[in-house]
């Protein structure tokens, strides 16, 4: 490889290879399906940590049924998002990364329950401040559930190594919402490994050295 390529793109070559495993690692950077034993904690966590979903406001409108949702029984007249913020009924989670984190979406199962259609969430974010991120409906009745997206891609959630995430639920009268999972996705940049490291300072120290050597002849 050295002689097809040249002492120097041998060596640029090297630097990419060492430094592939550095390279941002895109996709689930925590999910929530509320089954198993502890249906609060998370099931799947690829950044540094993934804090279990805990309640906020009154926290004894929350429920877990035995099919592991989030039950939500608002009570009648919390038919929008701005409402059910005021209520402040929430459930509550926090990711944190050691890297950077760049989030590209958050994913919410749910579906609404007897007499509550419509039903839906709120979301506020600690990066966004108080006011409501994002709010929507779900149109699907449960047992059965659907998913509604969130796009995370704009400046506020890009570069963090922390964020909250508060879910409010609310409910068109007497019925109850229920989520089924929640799914934060995105990229992180990895921790290289210290063999990697080493590597990566050999390469630098012999790219250095050649160029000094060509600058000297």
């Amino acid at each position: 490889m050295k002689h097809i390529l040249g002492e120097k793109q041998f060596l640029f070559a090297t630097l990419l290879f060492v430094a592939a495993p550095a390279c941002l690692a895109q996709g689930v950077l925590a999910q929530y399906n509320f089954t198993g034993g502890t249906p609060l904690a998370p099931t799947t966590v690829n950044v540094t940590s993934a804090s279990s979903v805990t309640f906020g406001g009154f926290a004894a409108i929350w429920t877990e049924p035995s099919s592991g949702v989030l039950q939500d029984n608002p009570g009648f007249g919390v038919s929008s998002g701005a409402l059910a913020v005021a209520t402040g009924d929430y459930a509550t989670f926090t990711l944190t990364s050691t890297t950077p984190m760049d989030l590209t979406s958050i994913i919410l199962g749910g579906g609404y329950g007897q007499f509550s259609n419509p039903a839906g969430y709120a979301l506020q974010t600690s990066v966004t401040g108080s006011s409501i991120f994002s709010t929507a409906n779900f149109t699907t009745q449960v047992p059965m559930f659907g998913n509604q997206t969130v796009d995370l891609t704009g400046a506020a959630f890009q570069g963090l190594t922390s964020i909250t995430f508060d879910v409010y639920g609310y409910v068109n009268n007497g019925g109850d919402m229920q989520f089924d999972n929640f799914t934060v996705n995105g990229t992180i940049a990895p921790v290289p490994e210290p063999g990697v490291l080493a590597l990566t300072g050999i390469g630098m120290s012999g790219l250095f050295g050649l160029m000094a050597r060509r600058r000297r002849n």
